[in-house]
């Protein structure tokens, strides 16, 4: 079986990180994790793979704005309706703290 690794994708729509597309009202760091999703379905598409592993980080932060869980949503559902399968592996780590 084939498949796509990635792991920590850390989607994001935070300012801190780049500058505002005022279009869109999207970062441009975050319209370009967007594109590169999208480029990696069309390749799964082209070369008949039909697993994606994703195992990490889904987004930046653990309580992510409505607007990246939209986003988000919309690309895993291009995946799907491709019947292209998605496995998500987060894995949380917890600090003692004394």
């Amino acid at each position: 079986m084939r498949f796509i690794h990635l792991s920590d994708c850390h989607f994001s729509n935070s300012l801190p990180y780049n500058r505002l597309n005022s279009k869109t009202g999207l970062t441009i760091r975050f319209e370009d994790q967007l594109k590169i999703f999208e480029f990696i379905r069309k390749y799964m598409i082209k070369k008949d793979i039909k697993l994606l592993l994703i195992v990490g980080d889904i987004y930046d932060d653990c309580n992510p704005s409505n607007v990246v869980r939209a986003e988000v949503c919309k690309v895993f559902k291009k995946y799907i309706d491709e019947n292209i399968n998605i496995i998500i592996v987060i894995i949380i780590t917890f600090t003692a703290i004394a």
